[in-house]
Order: structure tokens, then sequence, then C-alpha cells
């Protein structure tokens, strides 16, 4: 969940879509996330993460576990 929270292309409704939930759901991780690293909002729970190791740096390529250059779902897109 957190690599889909660190791409800026996603909405909080494709997010919810990826991860087979509701947006009202996604919505509550989101504040329980923000709760637990101490920040409020997408941006600062990205930030939390990425300062714990969670997340790779901003612009760094990603891991194969965070699926953060994947596709929506976290896949690699499919090749053309």
């Amino acid at each position: 969940m957190l690599a889909l929270l660190a791409r800026p292309d996603l909405t909080h409704e494709q997010i919810a879509d990826a991860l087979f939930i509701r947006p009202s759901t996604l919505k509550s991780h989101v504040r329980r996330l923000g709760e637990k690293f101490g920040v409020i909002g997408r941006a600062a729970i990205v930030e939390a993460a990425r300062q714990r190791d969670l997340l790779p740096p901003a612009g760094a390529p990603a891991s194969p576990e965070t699926g953060a250059s994947g596709g929506v779902d976290g896949r690699p897109p499919p090749a053309d």
C-alpha cells in the first residue's frame, strides 16, 4: 500500500481499486498510518515511510518488493 501511496499519479480511488477495497477503507488505512507515523496526510506518510526505509528514496529505482515501479497493482506493466 505504501508503494501505491507514493505514486503521485494515482488517486485514492485508483489505489483503492488496485487493492480491492472501498475508498473509505483506504482513507481509514491512511489515517491510521498517519497516526502510527505521527503525521497527517498522504505526502507526509510517504516521507515518513522513506525516512524509515520502508520505501526507496524519491527518484530511486524501486525494488521488486515495493512494486513502486510496477503497474497499479504492483506488477510490472505489460511489455509492448
